[in-house]
C-alpha cells in the first residue's frame, strides 16, 4: 500500500471491509495499552501523541458516519468504534491525574467535548432490547466519563407534545424521549446509560420547570420555596415499579443534594461536580 492510501485508511472507517481495518484497529488497542502506563504517556513524543489523539478523532469521526448510514459490515464497525470509545475512556481516567503533557489543555478544550457530542449521539442509537455488545459495553462506560450534557448537540429529533408545551428545546427532548424508553430496558448496561443521561438534564429539568413556574405564576425568587419534580421523572416514579421508579427517583434527586449538606445548612452546588448555582426558590 502507497503511503497516501495508508493515511487514508489507518483509524479510519472506510478501511472497513478491507485488510487494513485490521491495522486501525491494532493501532487504537496499542494506544490504549500506551495510556494504561503513566511514564509511557508523559514520555510520549508530540509527533507520536498527536498522531494517536489525530488517529482517536479520525476513528470517532469515520464511525459517526458509517454509524448513521446503512452497511453491511456491523461487526467489523462496531469493533472499531468500540475501541475508540474504550480509548475515550482511559483519556478520561487519565485527564483527573493529568497528563504532564500537552493533552492537559486539549483534552478537556478540543477532545473531550468533541468526543462527547458524539458519545451522546450514540447513546440516541441504543435499543431497548439491545444486547451486551463490546460497542454497547464501551458506549455505556465512555458515558459515564461524561459529567455534563456537551454544547452544539446534533441529533435526529424525537418530540413529545407534553414537553413541548413546557417549552423544552428539541434536543433536549430528543434525549428525555430516548432515556425514558431505555429505563425499561432488561439490559443492566442499557438502563444505566439511561440513569446517567436523566441525572446530566436532572439539573436542567428542574431549572427549566421550576423557573417556568416562577414566570407563569409571577413569583418573585423571595416569595413562596417550593420544587418542582420534572414531569418526566415524576411521571416514572408515579407510573412505574422496580428499577424504572427506582432511578427516576435517583435522578430526581441530584439537584437537591447539593442544597443540604451535613448539618443541613445549604451547600454550594457550584463546587460540586459542575452543577450550577440554584436560585433561592428551590430550598424550601
Amino acid at each position: 500500500m502507497e503511503g497516501s492510501e495508508w493515511e487514508d485508511v489507518i483509524f479510519n472507517a472506510k478501511s472497513l471491509g478491507t485488510s487494513s481495518w485490521r491495522m486501525s484497529a491494532l493501532c487504537l488497542r496499542a494506544a490504549i495499552s500506551v495510556f494504561d502506563d503513566m511514564g509511557s504517556i508523559s514520555s510520549m513524543s508530540p509527533e507520536l501523541l498527536d498522531f494517536v489523539m489525530c488517529g482517536l478523532v479520525t476513528a470517532f469521526d469515520s464511525c459517526d458516519d458509517a454509524l448513521n448510514s446503512q452497511i453491511d459490515i456491523v461487526g467489523q464497525l462496531e469493533a472499531l468504534a468500540g475501541l475508540a470509545l474504550k480509548m475515550f475512556g482511559r483519556c478520561a481516567e487519565v485527564a483527573l491525574d493529568g497528563f504532564s503533557n500537552s493533552l492537559d489543555v486539549d483534552w478537556p478544550n478540543f477532545f473531550l467535548p468533541m468526543m462527547s457530542r458524539i458519545i451522546v449521539r450514540w447513546f440516541t442509537l441504543l435499543k431497548v432490547d439491545d444486547r451486551a455488545t463490546f460497542f454497547v459495553r464501551t458506549l455505556v462506560h465512555a458515558l459515564l466519563q461524561v459529567r455534563e450534557l456537551p454544547d452544539d448537540l446534533s441529533l435526529s429529533k424525537k418530540l413529545c407534545p407534553e414537553l413541548d408545551k413546557l417549552g423544552y428545546e428539541a434536543v433536549h427532548q430528543t434525549l428525555i424521549i430516548h432515556s425514558e424508553d431505555l429505563i425499561m430496558s432488561e439490559n443492566p448496561f442499557i438502563r444505566f446509560a439511561a440513569l446517567h443521561l436523566l441525572k446530566l438534564m436532572s439539573s436542567l429539568m428542574y431549572r427549566h420547570q421550576n423557573g417556568q413556574w416562577m414566570d407563569e405564576e409571577k413569583v418573585s425568587s423571595s416569595g413562596p420555596r417550593r420544587v418542582v419534580v420534572a414531569d418526566t421523572l415524576a411521571r416514572i416514579i408515579s407510573d412505574t415499579t422496580g428499577w424504572p421508579a427506582i432511578v427516576a427517583f435517583d435522578a430526581a434527586l441530584v439537584p437537591l443534594k447539593y442544597l443540604y449538606m451535613g448539618d443541613g445548612r445549604r451547600g454550594n452546588p457550584s463546587l460540586e461536580d459542575g452543577l450550577p448555582n440554584f436560585p433561592n426558590y428551590f430550598i424550601k
